[in-house]
């Protein structure tokens, strides 16, 4: 844990990687809905802890208790247990296919969590980086990545759409503010 009268010395390039990671993990998360279903994303995605703690064991060089990785473990197992609970679960869209796209994007997904990880805490334990300077520098370097993404192909959807729903902007703005707030409360 980063002291109060340590500097932080985070490079821009090191937030600038992490954010790309944290991009990539959400937006590959997303698409993967295309082709797999919301119960089966919720399933992947709650596995999310397994590819943090080996990405941050193998090049992070953490230490984590036994208790921890059992904990791990069986959180994935429980949610697993009540996503998939009845048989209609089960027997869904997915029940019928093998190994596709959406799958793979949900472990791609994973991998990037596991990496985005393993960056923020070879970030605190090498540069002192301390929490609210990484939240504020991790989400202004995701606002300018997805700012070039739009440029490239989604803005005038966005305006579209904006333009359709005006009440759009009060939403992202509340989401925003909110989720701010859940950050440095919570």
């Amino acid at each position: 844990m980063a002291k109060k009268d340590e500097i932080d010395t985070t490079t821009n390039l090191l937030y600038a990687v992490c954010a790309i990671s944290y991009l990539g993990a959400m937006l590959a998360s997303n698409k993967a809905l295309q082709w797999v279903s919301y119960p089966t994303q919720v399933l992947g995605k709650s596995a999310k802890p397994i590819p943090v703690m080996v990405m941050g064991v193998l090049f992070a060089h953490k230490k984590y208790p036994l208790a921890k990785y059992f904990c791990v473990v069986l959180i994935s197992l429980g949610v697993a247990l009540v996503v998939y609970k009845d048989s209609k679960a089960a027997k869904g869209a997915d029940s019928d296919r093998s190994f596709g796209v959406g799958e793979l994007l949900l472990v791609v997904s994973l991998l990037l969590d596991g990496t985005t990880g393993m960056i923020q805490s070879r970030m605190r334990a090498a540069h002192s980086t301390k929490s609210y300077d990484m939240m504020l520098k991790m989400n202004m370097w995701s606002v300018l990545w997805l700012g070039i993404l739009m440029a490239f192909g989604e803005f005038s959807d966005f305006i579209s759409f904006a333009n359709r729903n005006p009440h759009v902007f009060t939403n992202i703005l509340l989401f925003g503010l909110l989720s701010a707030l859940g950050q440095v409360k919570l």
